[in-house]
């Protein structure tokens, strides 16, 4: 080539070479930084998204086991509220069945002291099964069946060795004579 080409033509492709080449090398440099550099920011912006990605995990799961602790909380308060509840109402049911076979047996008393009462009506007077039944009013809850059994005993209707007043499962497991 530069057997056809004057010096100064060679000269001047030598220095257009030059302009040229400066431009592009400098271009190329300029590209290379910029592509190093946006890969660098890239990455370092992937690497802050996922640093923020995990502390907002972190955050979320530390509030997540906060209410987990909270609700296991109240579940333990409700439970102790339930248990509370369930002593009251068993106590009152207690209570209540007490109550209630305390006035059945009052009331079964009277009956016992009725029935005893009918036995000293009769003619000549049971007291011996009167005995019975005012043992049994006594044994009932009903204090005045035993008082009413010391009258037969002081009145002299009864004898102080008389089996049927004197034996409570003979009193309780044996039929009233007639």
């Amino acid at each position: 080539m530069s057997a056809y080409l004057s010096q100064e033509e060679r000269d001047e492709l030598n220095s257009l070479k030059q302009d040229l080449l400066g431009p592009v090398k400098s271009f190329a440099a300029e590209v290379g930084r910029d592509t190093v550099g946006d890969a660098k920011s890239f990455y370092a912006d992937k690497a802050r998204k996922a640093r923020q990605g995990a502390a907002l995990a972190k955050e979320k799961a530390k509030r997540q086991a906060e209410e987990l602790r909270r609700e296991q909380e109240r579940a333990r308060q409700r439970r102790r509220v339930m248990f509370k509840r369930t002593l009251i109402v068993l106590a009152l049911i207690a209570l209540f069945s007490f109550a209630v076979l305390y006035a059945a047996l009052a009331v079964h008393a009277e009956d016992w002291l009725a029935l005893g009462e009918d036995c000293l009506k009769k003619s000549p007077p049971d007291a011996e099964n009167a005995a019975i039944y005012f043992k049994r009013a006594g044994e009932s809850g009903v204090g005045e069946g035993y008082y009413r059994l010391a009258q037969l005993y002081e009145n002299g209707l009864l004898t102080a060795g008389d089996p049927r007043a004197d034996d409570v499962t003979a009193s309780s497991t044996g039929p009233a004579r007639s």
